[in-house]
């Protein structure tokens, strides 16, 4: 008759067994979505996917002709890029090749089973650079979350170029960037798993951008004239996440874009810009002359024989805050998109005198500062 301990060496041997045999499946690992079809076949699952898309009511002209596709399973990381047409078709060199044409004549993939996360998205204007999407492909230590959209930094010469003027510039912390294009994304979760028919992804993407339209009025008096007014507006995001499409102040720039003149009433008139953007971040107080939120204004003057030119500095503060152009994020972390189009008026006028036109001396234009004199309002 064996005593208790011997029971207790045979339950520690075999807790040893089941600690090795435990051991050795978690560092082998199975394949997510592998599936025993008792005929001795070691391979994961495989599904064929067939991607497509819902544009809407854009106009045929707006709609990219390429987007880009980006896969990441969920468990056991397996990444997948594509480049597609407006369709869903695979185009030109894809990384991951296609299998046979279906009977419509499109072209599917063919990825692993599992549950995935899964982004579309694209330009027609090809204005954004997406940082390491071939590391993403061939790392799969590589995450989602690290693929951003970003506009390039233009140098002083390109914005020379751009506007076909030096520009000014009273913001030097900020980088300058070009006017956002409209920045399309679809971000879709989805669980792919094997079967006859090839499974279809539809994405539905959005455009993360905002159009910016900035109105500001003018009075003049005594014959002075507005020969040109450009702008200068901080704030603007640099970049956004492709798989949330949030952004955040921390990488903030600053965009040019010219005013043209909309209306006049008696003395006054009102001049509008138009620029499309990621976003756009107030400052944090009303009473701050420069960081983000503050439009910048250099209006060429005339008068008879003599012209000069006056810069402004405004904080929009107020403004931002009314229009609620976007909305914080449920956990804090970052803001969306909240509408298509945002107007930004600034009601107070601004005055230009003749004599301020003729002297060329220090005196500012009401509510405006000069080069010299650096006087600020706020809206």
């Amino acid at each position: 008759m064996e005593n208790i301990l011997d029971y207790r060496a045979k339950a520690l041997a075999m807790l040893a067994c089941c600690t090795a045999v435990s051991v050795l499946v978690a560092c082998t690992g199975v394949d997510y979505g592998y599936i025993d079809y008792g005929d001795g076949a070691d391979a994961p699952g495989h599904t064929d996917v067939l991607f497509s898309f819902d544009w809407g009511n854009l106009p045929v002209d707006e709609i990219p002709q390429a987007c880009s596709i980006a896969m990441s399973r969920i468990v056991n990381e397996v990444h997948y890029t594509y480049v597609v047409d407006s369709q869903g078709n695979i185009m030109g060199d894809n990384e991951n090749e296609p299998v046979e044409d279906d009977v419509q004549g499109r072209r599917p993939v063919s990825v692993l089973d599992g549950d995935y996360y899964a982004i579309a998205f694209g330009s027609a204007e090809n204005g954004y650079t997406v940082n390491d999407l071939d590391v993403f492909r061939d790392d799969n230590s590589s995450g989602m979350k690290n693929l951003y959209a970003s506009l390039p930094v233009l140098t002083k010469d390109d914005v020379a170029e751009q506007l076909g003027e030096e520009p000014f510039d009273f913001n030097l912390s900020y980088k300058a960037v070009p006017a956002a294009a409209p920045l399309y994304l679809s971000v879709r979760k989805m669980t792919l798993n094997s079967g006859e028919k090839a499974s279809e992804v539809t994405f539905v993407p959005q455009d993360i951008t905002v159009d910016l339209v900035i109105r500001v009025r003018i009075d003049v008096v005594e014959g002075v004239g507005i020969g040109g007014l450009l702008a200068e507006l901080s704030g603007v995001p640099v970049k956004v996440p492709l798989m949330s499409g949030i952004v955040t102040g921390d990488d903030l720039g600053k965009v040019y874009f010219r005013m043209e003149q909309v209306a006049s009433d008696g003395q006054g008139i009102v001049f509008e810009g138009r620029v499309k953007a990621l976003g756009l971040f107030p400052s944090q107080s009303v009473s701050l002359v420069s960081g983000p939120g503050v439009l910048r204004l250099s209006v060429h003057a005339v008068s008879g024989e003599n012209e000069r030119k006056f810069y402004a500095g405004i904080n929009l503060k107020r403004v931002i805050d009314e229009a609620r152009l976007m909305v914080r994020t449920e956990d804090g972390t970052g803001y969306r998109i909240a509408m298509g189009e945002a107007v930004l008026d600034v009601e107070r006028a601004l005055t230009i005198k003749n004599g301020q036109v003729v002297s060329g001396g220090d005196d500012a234009m009401d509510g405006w500062f000069d080069t010299k004199t650096d006087i600020e309002v706020e809206v």
